[in-house]
């Protein structure tokens, strides 16, 4: 009976991740961390913390940007998202406090106030290459030139926004919504037959988009560079903190391992997440994240040494049933 279910529970996740990759799939990510920051100095004050350059926020046009520590080590991935009188930060779940907390300590004279709205409100996503069909047809709104980080206001739904933030590495477009407005959100999308994927199927499909995450590769153990936030950074702008280690590890080449994908053939043995990483017999990195194996395939993101990210690469893990032969696929921050 319980094989029976386990199947029965892939063939299902099959399906939903079908419907992300190849049609249009709804996730709910209302763990999303959520802060609303307002006050006239609410953008220079992120510019100076942050790897990006918000001086090109413009009203209808954000952007994702890294605070890191004075070590230049990742403290969260924002999406900075400007609003009419605000802007709208989306942290990695459960990392909105630390960045709250992150913005008030740097925080003297300027008139920047900080919004925790996670709690009051919900985010449901919209994923896959028909997403944008899916979002014409349930909200009535032409999304098919809205621009990545670009708000822009749902008035069927009250103080709703969208935002295309492509987040799986797929067009992605999120819709938050008060609480109270979750199941009229949710809905809209069901009646126009958008299949909802499963937390564990949206888990698995980050980590064959090679997407990092704050459970495993957004820590401060790693800094932006390795974890392929490359898009996020700019080397043009004014000092914020860590920029003096992540510019030198960049104009000097000093990037000594990289977040990669990783794929592996097997119907048993499955490695950990913290799985050390070996090539003929030498520690070359650890296993960040592993997705569930279906069909004999799985997916993992790791971190592994410059020498052996080349596409092709095999690598070996330990799991309890034994050695695990992976191959490197690509590298994270490349789609």
């Amino acid at each position: 009976m319980a094989l029976a279910e386990s199947k029965n529970s892939r063939l299902i996740q099959i399906s939903e991740l079908e419907s992300a990759t190849l049609h249009a799939a709804l996730i709910d990510r209302s763990d999303v961390g959520r802060l609303q920051v307002s006050g006239d100095d609410a953008a220079d004050l992120l510019n100076r913390l942050s790897t990006n350059n918000l001086e090109h926020l413009t009203p209808t046009q954000g952007m994702g940007t890294v605070l890191t520590n004075n070590k230049g080590r990742i403290i969260d991935l924002l999406s900075v998202i400007p609003l009419a009188d605000s802007l709208l930060i989306l942290t990695s779940p459960g990392r909105q406090q630390q960045v709250a907390d992150w913005i008030e300590f740097y925080t003297f004279v300027e008139d920047v106030t900080s919004n925790d709205i996670t709690d009051d409100t919900a985010m449901i996503a919209i994923v896959g290459p028909k997403s944008a069909e899916a979002v014409q047809k349930a909200l009535g709104i032409d999304v098919d030139d809205l621009e990545l980080y670009a708000p822009i206001m749902v008035d069927s739904f009250d103080g709703a926004s969208l935002v295309r933030t492509d987040h799986f590495n797929l067009p992605t477009f999120e819709f938050i919504v008060s609480t109270e407005e979750k199941d009229k959100a949710i809905s809209a999308f069901d009646q126009h037959n958008v299949a909802q994927a499963s937390s564990s199927t949206a888990e698995n499909l980050r980590i064959s988009m090679a997407v990092p995450s704050a459970t495993g590769e957004l820590t401060e153990d790693f800094n932006p560079l390795e974890a392929g936030l490359r898009p996020h950074i700019s080397f043009n702008k004014i000092c914020y903190i860590g920029q003096e280690v992540v510019s030198r590890l960049n104009a000097y080449e000093k990037v000594q391992k990289h977040l990669v994908k990783l794929e592996w053939k097997t119907e048993d043995a499955v490695p950990a997440p913290g799985t050390p990483l070996t090539v003929d017999g030498k520690n070359v990195g650890q296993l960040t994240s592993v997705g569930d194996a279906d069909d004999g395939l799985g997916y993992a993101l790791g971190y592994v040494r410059k020498a052996n990210v080349e596409t092709g690469t095999s690598i070996l893990a330990q799991s309890e049933d034994g050695e695990v032969a992976l191959t490197v696929t690509g590298l994270s921050g490349q789609g």
